[in-house]
């Protein structure tokens, strides 16, 4: 989990492996579930989108085979979150409402939380701003219940580009800095990264292409260390147009 948070994948991968090793050696269904789920979000954090798919399906019929309601609802949650990534966003909304349902049944508050924030994505790449920005606002309520400063970052940040998709500049900015400032706190790098790149774009949107520039290549860095390629394609891609338009 420390690995993670630092975005050493090398020696996070390793440590799953050790312990899927152990885990099978357990005969536990239960133990298995969850060293599936989280190589499974670690396979998604890298891009590496097929293999995440067809492991976080091995985690949810662990899950459903050792009877364990909640840990097969953190599989659908993740297999929504997957899915987002990939684009599909009416597919991750029916997992991610499920994991919801079930979260709230079982009375995880955390889990309420991450579907939700994940829900309010499904909205926001369908520019449905208003629906986006409640399932936000509800989510950061309960992180901030639980608490989880991480996912109140996330929400921060996409409570700020709810706001410069509407054309709020100022209010995004202020979103994005509370949102940089926590992560930089917690020393989460890959949230970081996506802060970074937010205000990238919103300085190139307001034509500072210097601070555009500088934000981008600071998130680059970022994700050149911690292995997002999905992320270093987006950051590489807003790069080129801030030097197309400083003429470069």
């Amino acid at each position: 989990a420390i690995y993670g948070w630092q975005g050493n994948r090398a020696a996070q991968a390793k440590d799953l492996d050790e312990l899927a090793v152990i885990a099978g050696a357990l005969n536990d269904p239960d133990a298995l579930a969850r060293v599936e789920l989280r190589r499974a979000d670690l396979k998604r954090l890298t891009s590496d989108i097929a293999s995440a798919l067809d492991t976080v399906q091995r985690a949810v019929t662990l899950a459903e085979r050792a009877g364990n309601a909640l840990l097969e609802a953190r599989g659908y949650a993740l297999l929504g979150r997957i899915l987002l990534q990939t684009g599909k966003e009416s597919e991750a909304r029916e997992w991610l409402e499920l994991a919801n349902e079930i979260a709230k049944t079982e009375g995880d508050l955390l889990l309420q939380a991450l579907s939700l924030y994940d829900l309010g994505h499904t909205y926001f790449g369908n520019t449905q701003l208003t629906e986006a920005a409640e399932r936000y606002r509800e989510a950061q309520a309960i992180f901030e219940t639980v608490p989880d400063r991480r996912g109140i970052a996330n929400c921060l940040l996409m409570l700020g580009a709810v706001e410069r998709q509407t054309g709020n500049h100022d209010d995004a900015l202020r979103f994005y800095d509370q949102a940089l400032t926590t992560c930089r706190t917690l020393g989460w790098r890959h949230g970081e990264s996506y802060v970074l790149s937010n205000l990238g774009n919103t300085y190139f949107t307001l034509g500072d292409f210097v601070q555009a520039g500088e934000r981008h290549r600071a998130a680059l860095n970022i994700r050149r260390d911690v292995a997002d390629r999905q992320g270093e394609a987006l950051n590489l891609d807003t790069l080129g147009l801030v030097a197309q338009f400083q003429g470069a």
